[in-house]
């Protein structure tokens, strides 16, 4: 896995985490624009984003895809389940990923209705499609299944999820008896070609594996342990060119077609067609499995030998394949000449390099010792740049572009349908990227310091007995702020030399400090010391907040969080107590006459605690220090017509003395009301 203070993991955790996000908020939006179309809408070109919905022709709202909504399915039921994880990240609303998923999956059960049970590649608005029935299973059922299941078994009653359940292992034993038929169609700019000569591709096993891991993951289902190791051994034993069986593709290859006589078919123009796309799926499919095997399967010694043998395998197709595959220009070659490793068509569509990347990291995980190696490393960074290039930035919308020609420029042609992926390739597999990347990335903290002194001359806030204007400067007042973010996580703390704030000030600040940082409001800390020798900043008995200067800091504050935009660290937190006798209660009851006076009271509640979290970063230097202390910043006289931040200000000073001027002090000021220094 990757060192954990690698400075290239977090900033690609953060380009994956907006990539799978702005899918499926496109996905949302859209179903918002039309709320009573029944299915999920991708239907954009990407090149040139042209909104084809209402356009009569292959994208429009009468061509629905069985692929892409039981894709879209499953994809909205596991990130709505992942995006739970995440605290202080917006990500899309839940709710809002429920509504359309109900909408889809109402729509698929429907539809399955007047067709007996099955579904067809392509139907019309209303759910109705050519279908003719000839007993077996369609790879749109092992898709829409696939959505039905995972919906239902997250979402859905229990009812709900056991007859999709059925459903999904029934088009699961259907592929492992050859009861099951690819009903994927040609497009006119589409590199799909259909044989009807016997030759039989592992597709099917494929994506039924993936089904299997969904079963064990979320049912921990000992049936489907037992079909995913059937799935596995039917490609192994008759795809995978084990021992140079034949010799005129490299060994370790997975072969594509395979003929009734158990050989390498032949295209049209006599070459032997590997997919390299669907050789790298299948391997991190099957490492998946595998994983999903030791978190849920049995652990007697035969499933651990049955593991360990094929974990032995993955790395050696794993790098054969790739290298079939990959195209100089950033791409998996999606057909290439087996004898010759020359490629067949010139086309590379956008899926096989997240899911690529996801067997890179899903086999490192399996196979690893806990660290990555330089090779899988290179592999796996070399495939996310391909892909943000060549197919995510140059894209008119949020999904990345289906294809592009051997120049690295996009192309007009359909890999599979003409609607654009709804987060299955991309999304389900930077996921797994994601969670596993995650393990080894440690909490990243960013800060920094402003200056928000005023000029002479303001008003200042605190004191009744204080008439005068500030005639000096004590000590300059600053605001320090602090980003900490983790994989699933941030909050933000920014503690400022003033009396208090208002509530609107507050709701409007972390508005605007949200939209800068990407991290919730309610996640952002606001924090006054409750400096008495600071300008008003809001009203309070007859002084009216110092409007002008309220500007000023609420500026200086939004650049400060700006200047750490892609600034990060990684660090470690360490926590310290101690007790300190500097407060005294400030509140003294006479139960004689029933009244409280405000005079030094050493009998009263307080809390002496003083807690502190150093912040230190690879080389234990400390990058911030922030302490709590529950004590009123007031030890300077009532009347002092001086800006200062008090003794805060003063323990900064101290502090940044002994650790350096660029260590980031942020004092937390705890419940004082009743508490004043002991003068």
């Amino acid at each position: 896995m990757y060192n954990s203070l690698d400075a290239t993991v977090y900033p690609q955790l953060l380009q994956m985490r907006g990539i799978i996000g702005n899918t499926i908020r496109l996905m949302l939006d859209r179903h918002d624009l039309h709320t009573s179309y029944g299915w999920i809408d991708l239907k954009i070109d990407a090149i040139d984003g042209t909104d084809c919905f209402d356009i009569p022709g292959i994208r429009d709202r009468n061509h629905v895809y069985s692929w892409i909504q039981g894709r879209g399915l499953e994809a909205l039921a596991i990130h709505g389940q992942w995006f739970g994880k995440f605290s202080g990240i917006p990500t899309p609303e839940t709710h809002r990923i429920k509504t359309l998923a109900e909408t889809v999956a109402r729509s698929l059960q429907q539809a399955r209705e007047p067709q007996q049970g099955h579904l067809v590649f392509c139907m019309d608005e209303s759910g109705h499609g050519s279908y003719t029935y000839d007993g077996r299973f369609t790879m749109s059922d092992l898709f829409c299944s696939r959505g039905l299941y995972a919906y239902h078994r997250l979402y859905g009653t229990p009812g709900q999820a056991q007859r999709a359940k059925q459903y999904l292992k029934n088009v699961i034993k259907a592929i492992i008896a050859g009861n099951f038929i690819n009903d994927q169609q040609a497009f006119a700019s589409s590199t799909y070609k259909d044989y009807r000569d016997g030759r039989k591709s592992y597709a099917g096993e494929m994506l039924a594996l993936g089904a299997a891991t969904l079963l064990v993951k979320l049912d921990q289902d000992d049936e489907a342990l037992a079909l995913g190791r059937k799935l596995i051994a039917h490609v192994v034993d008759s795809h995978v060119n084990s021992a140079l069986r034949w010799p005129l593709v490299r060994e370790h290859a997975i072969v594509e077609w395979i003929g009734t006589d158990g050989q390498p078919c032949r295209n049209d123009q006599g070459n032997i067609q590997l997919d390299p796309g669907h050789a790298l799926e299948f391997i991190g499919l099957c490492a998946q499995f595998l994983l999903a095997c030791r978190e849920y399967g049995p652990s007697d010694a035969e499933s651990h030998e049955w593991i360990d043998g094929l974990a032995a395998l993955l790395p050696s197709l794993l790098e054969v394949n790739l290298a079939y595959g990959f195209h100089p220009s950033g791409g998996i070659l999606k057909s290439v000449d087996g004898e010759r490793g020359l490629p067949l068509h010139d086309s590379m569509p956008w899926w096989s390099l997240p899911e690529t990347m996801r067997a890179l990291a899903l086999v490192e995980k399996l196979c690893g010792s806990g660290t990555w190696s330089d090779w899988s490393r290179m592999w796996f960074d070399r495939c996310f740049e391909a892909f943000e290039k060549n197919f995510y930035s140059v894209s008119a919308i949020p999904v990345a572009v289906q294809c592009i020609n051997l120049e690295g420029n996009p192309i007009p042609v359909i890999p599979a349908t003409p609607d654009l992926d709804p987060g299955y390739h991309t999304g389900l597999s930077l996921i797994a990227c994601y969670d596993m990347l995650a393990e080894q990335v440690p909490l990243q903290f960013s800060g920094t310091e402003v200056d928000i002194t005023p000029q002479l001359g303001v008003r200042l806030s605190g004191h009744v007995a204080r008439s005068k204007p500030a005639q000096a400067v004590l000590d300059r007042l600053h605001a320090r702020i602090c980003l900490l973010q983790e994989p699933y996580g941030a909050v933000g703390l920014i503690s400022v030399d003033v009396l208090e704030f208002s509530p609107q000030w507050i709701r409007t600040v972390r508005e605007q400090i949200s939209k800068i940082w990407d991290i919730s409001p309610s996640h952002i800390l606001l924090v006054a010391t409750h400096t008495h020798t600071a300008p008003p900043v809001i009203r309070l008995g007859t002084l009216a907040a110092d409007e002008m200067y309220l500007q000023f800091m609420t500026r200086q504050i939004l650049d400060g969080c700006r200047r750490l935009e892609s600034r990060y660290e990684p660090v470690v937190l360490e926590v310290a107590a101690c007790t300190c006798n500097v407060g005294i209660n400030r509140r003294v009851h006479d139960p004689k006459l029933g009244k409280t006076y405000m005079r030094p009271n050493k009998e009263g509640s307080r809390d002496d605690e003083i807690l502190v979290v150093g912040v230190r970063d690879k080389t234990r230097a400390i990058r911030a220090i922030l302490f709590n202390i529950a004590v009123h910043p007031t030890t300077l006289g009532v009347g002092l017509p001086v800006i200062s931040a008090d003794y805060p200000g003063r323990i900064e000073q101290v502090l940044k003395r002994r650790f350096g001027e660029t260590v980031v002090v942020v004092p937390l000021i705890g419940a004082c009301g009743d508490v004043r220094p002991a003068l």
